[in-house]
């Protein structure tokens, strides 16, 4: 399915450096990845004990060309042939198993959360151990990103996506009504005033497809489940969705889409709900002020947490990957030098995508604003 990568090193500045990740979903990897590739020795702290290739959701848009660049040029393939958008959307899980395969074995520690940098951002360490440079990847709801970097929260942007997925296999005949509008490798967006339904045809590289949609929803604060700091989001969505979608779902779906793609919307939820998976997942939004503090960097969710409808969260997670090579590739072996450079990127990147994600936002909230969002229970009870 994956090749493993070859091993091709760059001679570049952070030759030698030894740098600590915290993070290992795809902002986490794709920096292994980079600063792997360019002589770094690189460990990744993964707290969850197991591998990811099996979870996350469908990603909107991957760069494929960067992200196989990112890996040493090794092709990223799905079902025999090369992985394009063409194909449909892309499977979190797939994704990260391409960028895993590319890192040596031992590269990620599973099963290991990381506390505490030290008292020193100059000389970040773990558990007694010191490294030259820690990259902060541990999401928007990072543990460590207040301590070292930036103590402001992700604000809510009042609405939330009830993420629903089904093997294409437990819909017989497909989704013929958007098959046929729109082609199965294309993405379909439809809405009911502030409500959107976004359906995603993705092809996994174990050869099964399926259908996911993401249900745009404008819901009130105090009815959403407040994330805990440490929260991944594409995994969180998957470990909630073990919960059944609350009754007042399929009613609303019924009553606000039930005439939308000759009925097929509500025929792939009612599949979701009864053989796939539906888990709430409320969004927030965050950009850092900085992303470097002495040898610490912030880098994808814990520097910018977007909604999904810019499509653009993971892709400029691996942006920031690419963006600090770039950086060591120019910096002329002065580590300092070099992150100063790379702050003022990241940086613009994360104001770049907080403006696109407030602008998404905006069209999913009532035009009286936030204090006009009502339970989406009550719509329909």
């Amino acid at each position: 399915m994956f090749t493993a990568c070859r091993q091709t090193r760059d001679t570049a500045s952070c030759a030698n450096l030894k740098v600590a990740i915290i993070g290992g979903s795809l902002g986490g990897l794709a920096a292994a990845n980079v600063l792997h590739r360019m002589g770094a020795s690189v460990t990744v702290f993964e707290k969850s004990p197991t591998t990811f290739e099996s979870r996350g959701a469908c990603l909107g848009f991957v760069d494929v060309k960067m992200l196989q660049r990112i890996v040493g040029g090794t092709r990223f393939i799905r079902n025999g042939r090369q992985a394009s958008l063409d194909q449909g959307a892309f499977y979190y899980g797939d994704v990260w198993q391409f960028l895993y395969a590319g890192l040596p074995e031992e590269c990620v520690q599973f099963g290991h959360a990381v506390e505490t940098l030290g008292d020193d951002v100059q000389n970040p360490s773990i558990d007694g151990e010191a490294f030259d440079m820690a990259i902060i990847a541990d999401g928007g709801w990072s543990s460590l990103r207040g301590e070292y970097i930036d103590n402001e929260l992700p604000e809510y942007t009042g609405h939330q996506i009830y993420w629903a997925s089904v093997d294409t296999a437990e819909l017989p005949g497909g989704l013929s009504s958007f098959d046929s509008e729109f082609g199965s490798t294309e993405t379909a967006t439809y809405s009911n005033g502030i409500y959107d339904a976004v359906i995603l045809d993705a092809p996994k590289c174990d050869g099964s497809r399926m259908y996911a949609c993401g249900f745009f929803i404008a819901t009130p604060e105090n009815e959403i489940r407040q994330p805990e700091r440490g929260d991944n989001r594409q995994i969180a969505q998957v470990e909630s969705s073990k919960a059944r979608a609350p009754e007042w779902f399929l009613p609303f779906i019924q009553h606000f889409f039930g005439r939308q793609a000759g009925g097929q919307i509500v025929r792939f939820t009612e599949a979701a709900a009864s053989k796939g998976k539906i888990a709430p997942n409320p969004v927030f939004e965050y950009a850092a002020s900085n992303t470097v503090a002495g040898r610490v960097v912030l880098m994808g969710d814990a520097a910018h947490l977007s909604t999904p409808w810019t499509a653009a969260g993971a892709y400029t997670a691996m942006l920031d990957a690419v963006a600090l090579g770039e950086a060591f590739a120019s910096g002329a072996g002065n580590t300092d030098r070099t992150l100063e450079a790379y702050n003022e990127g990241g940086i613009q990147r994360a104001k770049s995508l907080l403006k696109q994600s407030r602008a998404c936002s905006r069209r999913l909230i009532p035009k009286q604003g936030m204090q006009a969002v009502l339970s989406p229970a009550t719509l329909i009870y």
